[in-house]
């Protein structure tokens, strides 16, 4: 009987040594031999200050009539996309499908991700009081409308004359599988004053890995997806000022971040802050650092020595920006 025992314990024992732990990773949507890592952060899309509504609402009205239409396909089409290309080719509102760098650059691994998701940093952000200087006449305050007709704010970056770079989920919402409608740039926004005009859009490129990212509720982004959180909008536009991506980024740099926060905003309009931090880890070819980001900075830049290395993801989280990345986005800036 004592040895029955202790081989019913060993056995449990080893059942429960190797079995998988479900609830640290799991199987992704798309590829059954391979994992998702389970970590997972929300972003935060603020809505438009209401005020302000009207006023998008009457410019969409106004341009909407000479703006390509967005092509949103069935998702049955969107599964035939994906499973034809790789997920570095990307995907335009028209609907026109890009084939992407050949190299590709998403690290497989079925390794759990321990990450603290705790606040990185306190709250250090410094209002720019003059948005018409070197390298902040370059960012933008970009304002969209979702399919479902509500209006949010983001942020992003000049990389040339008509393309602005901001993150993938003020572009296209991965659970709903949709390209948002229209979005409207503010180079230099201060408040009140735009100091170069305003531009808008109905065109954008994103990755087709973001469009298969898949969340299983709407506004969370998995880690292995952040990579993917990048994107650019097109303009019938010459801004003169812009900035350049770099793929110079390592652990411990120092960085700074910047946008447009919607718990800044005031009846005058949108200001433009940036916040000082540093790189803490880089897995997955994402950044986690310490700067501080909340709804609205979403798109805006991670500057480090005045270059674009990233975007702001999440409040702590943001692709790194390699050679691959920069090689796609300059394939956008040519379309």
């Amino acid at each position: 009987m004592k040895t029955k025992l202790i081989s019913v314990f060993f056995v449990l024992f080893f059942l429960c040594l190797f079995s998988p732990i479900t609830s640290m990773a799991v199987e992704s949507p798309n590829e059954s031999d391979t994992t998702k890592i389970e970590i997972s952060d929300s972003f935060d899309v603020t809505k438009v200050e209401e005020d302000l509504v009207p006023i998008l609402e009457d410019k969409l009205e106004k341009h909407k009539e000479k703006l390509p239409k967005i092509n949103n396909y069935s998702s049955n089409k969107v599964k035939q996309i994906i499973n034809n290309y790789s997920e570095f080719d990307s995907l335009s509102s028209q609907g026109k499908v890009l084939e992407g760098p050949n190299e590709p650059i998403v690290k497989k691994s079925n390794e759990v991700i321990n990450l603290n998701l705790s606040p990185l940093a306190t709250d250090n952000r410094v209002k720019i009081t003059n948005t018409t200087t070197n390298p902040h006449n370059a960012m933008a305050h970009v304002v969209y409308s979702s399919p479902n007709g509500d209006w949010y704010t983001c942020s992003g970056t000049f990389l040339d004359e008509d393309t602005v770079i901001t993150a993938a989920h003020c572009v296209y919402n991965t659970y709903t599988n949709q390209f948002n409608q229209f979005w409207y740039v503010y180079p230099g926004q201060n408040g009140s004053a735009n100091p170069y005009g305003g531009w808008a859009s109905a065109s954008a490129y994103v990755t087709l890995g973001w469009v298969d990212a898949a969340p299983t509720e709407p506004g969370i982004v998995y880690f292995t997806d952040v990579q993917h959180d990048f994107a650019v909008i097109k303009l019938d536009t010459t801004h003169s000022h812009n900035l350049s991506v770099s793929s110079n980024s390592s652990f411990g740099d120092s960085i700074t971040s910047y946008g447009y926060p919607g718990d800044k905003a005031t009846s005058s309009g949108y200001y433009l802050y940036k916040s000082t931090g540093s790189i803490l880890d880089i897995e997955y070819d994402a950044l986690v650092h310490s700067t501080y980001v909340t709804g609205g900075m979403s798109g805006g830049p991670i500057l480090k020595n005045n270059n674009v290395i990233s975007v702001n993801s999440t409040a702590s989280w943001g692709p790194q920006l390699t050679s691959t990345h920069i090689d796609l986005i300059n394939q956008w800036k040519n379309n």
